[in-house]
């Protein structure tokens, strides 16, 4: 009988206290354990850590004043990867997001697939701090406790739908005391 084979243990998906200020490595870990990363109103979100859609990563673009990349534009370019390139950048115009530059796509989508382990435009020494937020587990599309959260929340009504249901109401109070 042949000894059981080991199972290579998969890398967890990093501490949050470790990344709440690291969007670039999050969205890596993520997207290589293929893990939903959502946009969420103004926020980009991993799991229960979220940060403003704008928060600059430690990705620097390749352009003469190499500024760094917003979590947002790395994001959109996963999501629209498959897409040529000037067809890609009219949908970052449309959308408001920062496009990543052609010079800097294959490298950047390298490094966020996991197929390679670094990139010379990373800078975490020179990158700006960003702080992410922990975001309760309600708050999160897509989990058990979201689902819970959203049916237990009274259905939400408008203006118009308030008003139709007191005429409504009236009219049935009137009929009912009609027939009295």
């Amino acid at each position: 009988v042949a000894p059981p084979t080991p199972v290579p243990l998969q890398r967890p998906i990093m501490d949050v206290a470790a990344t709440l200020s690291d969007p670039l490595t999050l969205l890596r870990e993520f997207t290589v354990a293929k893990e939903a990363v959502l946009l969420v109103g103004e926020h980009i979100v991993f799991g229960r850590v979220r940060f403003p859609r704008g928060a600059l990563t430690a990705y620097r673009a390749f352009t003469k004043d190499k500024p760094f990349y917003p979590v947002d534009a790395l994001w959109f370019l996963l999501e629209k990867q498959k897409a040529p390139h000037g067809e890609y950048v009219k949908e970052c115009a449309a959308n408001a997001v920062m496009p990543v530059s052609l010079p800097d796509r294959r490298a950047l989508l390298n490094y966020l697939s996991g197929a390679t382990d670094s990139s010379p435009s990373i800078d975490m020494t020179g990158a700006p701090f960003v702080q992410g937020e922990l975001v309760p587990a309600s708050a999160v599309p897509g989990t058990a406790a979201y689902d819970e959260a959203m049916a237990a929340a009274p259905a939400e009504t408008d203006e118009a739908d308030e008003i139709f249901m007191d005429a409504e109401a009236r009219a049935e109070e009137a009929a009912g005391e009609m027939m009295r």
